[in-house]
């Protein structure tokens, strides 16, 4: 956000945008960029958006060791769950919360 601000400073003291981008040690699309996403944006609504961004990325990590654990144990249930027509017990039901415990251990 300073980098921003600092190119903005140079254009409104009349240099050109190349040049201020320059001075400030950033392209012009980095510049670009950021004025794209933050142009609007108050210093704590950016910090906000960025923290929001992380806790999203946390999130979608978690989603998607999730549906691998998921995955794992219909896997598991599959390979292990031997049901006969007579009985309808499933030997899963025995062997799952040994593999559970297993998997997250």
């Amino acid at each position: 956000m300073s980098l921003l601000r600092q190119v903005e400073v140079g254009v409104a003291n009349g240099r050109t945008t190349p040049a201020a981008c320059r001075e400030s040690g950033i392209t012009e699309q980095t510049y670009y960029r950021c004025r794209k996403e933050y142009g609007g944006l108050q210093v704590d609504q950016a910090k906000r958006l960025k923290e929001l961004g992380r806790e999203n990325g946390k999130l979608k990590r978690l989603a998607a060791e999730l549906s691998l654990d998921k995955q794992i144990l219909q896997g598991m249930r599959k390979m292990y769950c031997f049901c006969t027509a007579d009985l309808s017990i499933c030997a899963i039901s025995r062997v799952l919360p040994q593999i559970s415990s297993s998997v997250h251990s």
